[in-house]
């Protein structure tokens, strides 16, 4: 019961954990307000959440803007694209359910779109959640991460739910309960933080032994790696 309270316990070591997260959640929300750098932010969140999750030592802040700094040509690319796409499966949306005046399908062709439109979601969804987190392990090229994002959430199909799940239902939380709007200072991190234990755990597996080193000297197509 002692070495609960000690500085390496359990309990001072959480404490710990809950204020980095509240820092990068700081951090992401800051430096997203160009809206534009959202995709650099949050691929320097997951830069950070994947080292804490392996415990190993950096400082928060200096380790952030370090991936910040480093991945924003590519992660702003990615948004950009990602961006692009989330708006375009949403009007397809809008467009079926008739939210546009003057624009209404037959039926018929309404039920064909919405299985296009709903199956694309499904993969967008799938490819997002991966395309961030492996930008902020791995070094490759936009085409390559996105291909290789969109891969690794299909083939690790009961790891990705779990994802999407976890990064949905804080938002649930909040709309529903409008008191919990406080976990606004900790959500992105702490979805970050928990879905980081997943990443972790798929990407060790397109990772050779030998490189196991640092992410500074690693770089890998998920494709060269079965």
């Amino acid at each position: 019961m002692g070495r609960f309270f000690d500085i390496d316990g359990p309990f001072l070591g959480g404490l710990t954990k809950m204020a980095d997260v509240f820092i990068l959640n700081l951090l992401l929300i800051l430096c997203s307000l160009p809206i534009f750098t959202f995709g650099a932010a949050y691929t320097a969140l997951y830069y950070v959440t994947l080292k804490m999750v392996k415990d190993e030592e950096c400082y928060i802040a200096k380790a952030f803007f370090k991936s910040f700094k480093q991945n924003f040509k590519q992660a702003t690319i990615i948004w950009l694209i990602v961006l692009a796409i989330g708006t375009v499966i949403y009007v397809d949306f809008k467009v079926i359910n008739g939210g546009y005046a003057g624009l209404v399908m037959p039926q018929g062709i309404a039920k064909v779109m919405y299985i296009i439109v709903m199956a694309s979601l499904i993969l967008f969804s799938f490819t997002s959640s991966y395309v961030f987190p492996l930008l902020a392990r791995f070094d490759n090229s936009v085409k390559n991460t996105l291909k290789n994002a969109m891969f690794m959430s299909i083939r690790h199909f009961p790891s990705t739910i779990l994802i999407i799940i976890i990064n949905v239902l804080p938002f649930v939380v909040m709309y529903f309960v409008p008191k919990a709007l406080i976990l606004v200072f900790f959500v992105f991190g702490l979805c970050a933080y928990c879905n980081s234990s997943f990443f972790v755990k798929i990407f060790k597996l397109y990772m050779p032994e030998e490189k196991i080193t640092s992410d500074e000297e690693f770089e890998v197509n998920v494709n060269d790696n079965k």
